[in-house]
């Protein structure tokens, strides 16, 4: 997966610095994912994009998640904005035909994050076994 995901780190990075998001982590292995994950601070908030590989163990596809959050440090939240199966040849092109489709959803996923409020933080943070 090392050409797709050095083509992801390039097409991905580029795409979320035009809405300001910073790199977090690109093409790191995550919980059996590969996660390209940007990040933002604004309004008092921090704002995420994260995008995830998960090869499906069915067979030579990927299922691939575009999540939209943020987090004030103590609560979060976290909005999935699309899920989709791209198989290993849709990735194996040398610009894979997911980019579009992907593309567009990391927009939308741009949209959603800016567009959480402090009020939509509901989830809470499990305090550190260190800050005892």
């Amino acid at each position: 997966m090392t050409p797709l995901v050095e083509f992801l780190d390039s097409s991905l990075k580029k795409q979320c610095a035009g809405k300001n998001f910073g790199v977090l982590g690109l093409g790191a292995e995550r919980h059996g994912s590969w996660e390209w994950s940007f990040h933002k601070t604004h309004d008092g908030l921090n704002r995420f994009i994260i995008i995830a590989f998960t090869p499906m163990p069915a067979g030579p596809s990927f299922t691939v998640d575009v999540w939209a959050a943020a987090d004030d440090g103590n609560h979060f939240a976290r909005m999935l904005v699309t899920e989709f199966v791209a198989s290993e040849e849709q990735l194996r092109q040398e610009e894979p035909a997911l980019m579009p489709r992907l593309a567009q959803n990391v927009d939308r996923a741009a949209a959603v994050a800016f567009g959480l409020q402090q009020t939509d933080l509901v989830e809470t943070y499990l305090p550190s076994r260190l800050a005892k």
